[in-house]
């Protein structure tokens, strides 16, 4: 069992590498732009860093269906070898691209600390008003498991029910939050940010590993394509 999860596993994980060499040049590079920038202006520049890894992890759970998917099928894979090879690609990455992070984040606090870089650098962590640097790390990796785990379940169900049961799904869900924000829901969701960020952190950490469950169930015995498993039960493929 473990020659066959080696195939799919590599696979993954190589795509994965080649898209962090590509997400993390170009984070190194807007740092740098920062930098420049702040050098030209003549004073201290404010500037993010995290958005292409954090976006990085909000678009790719929407490609691994597009090629990847039928691609390790049509080599003798199976549904679960991909979908274990997938996540547990994604959460290594996850830590080394955070890890990564991070380090340049920790590097230019240094050097403005130290009047060598004019480049202020907003970090998510800031929100905890605390200098431990294993904490923005944490939030880091606690985020974009959020952002990665239920946008998978979303690409999931997508996949398997199709774009027309998804939409009125979506419909129906998002119909009973509005209720429930409208009446007590809103309140206790900015009372946990508030006054317990890092409990609401880890909140949307766990909603990020449920998805990722979630989809594993969902797909493990998936359609070959989008909402193949229902088809002519109520409406067409889509």
């Amino acid at each position: 069992m473990f020659s066959t999860f080696n195939g799919p596993f590599k696979l993954m994980f190589e795509d994965l590498k080649k898209q962090t060499i590509i997400i993390l040049s170009i984070t190194v590079s807007i740092l740098i732009l920062f930098s420049i920038s702040g050098y030209l202006i003549g004073e201290n520049f404010t500037g993010a860093i995290f958005g292409p890894i954090y976006g990085f992890f909000l678009i790719y759970p929407f490609l691994l269906y597009n090629k990847t998917y039928k691609y390790v099928l049509s080599l003798g894979g199976t549904r679960r070898q991909y979908l274990l090879s997938t996540i547990i690609n994604t959460v290594l990455f996850i830590f080394i691209n955070t890890a990564f992070l991070n380090v340049m984040y920790q590097l230019n606090l240094y050097l403005s600390e130290n009047n060598g870089n004019p480049v202020h650098l907003q970090h998510v962590g800031l929100l905890f008003q605390s200098d431990n640097p294993v904490l923005y790390w944490w939030a880091d990796v606690v985020l974009c498991v959020f952002l990665f785990g239920v946008l998978l379940l979303v690409n999931s169900l997508w996949f398997y029910l199709g774009t027309i049961r998804l939409l009125i799904g979506i419909t129906i869900f998002g119909g009973i939050l509005v209720v429930w924000f409208t009446n007590e829901g809103m309140g206790k969701i900015i009372d946990l940010f508030i006054n317990h960020l890092l409990t609401f952190i880890h909140i949307l950490g766990f909603a990020g590993l449920c998805g990722m469950a979630l989809s594993y169930l969902i797909m493990r015995n998936g359609p070959l394509e989008r909402g193949g498993h229902l088809v002519g039960i109520s409406f067409k493929n889509n």
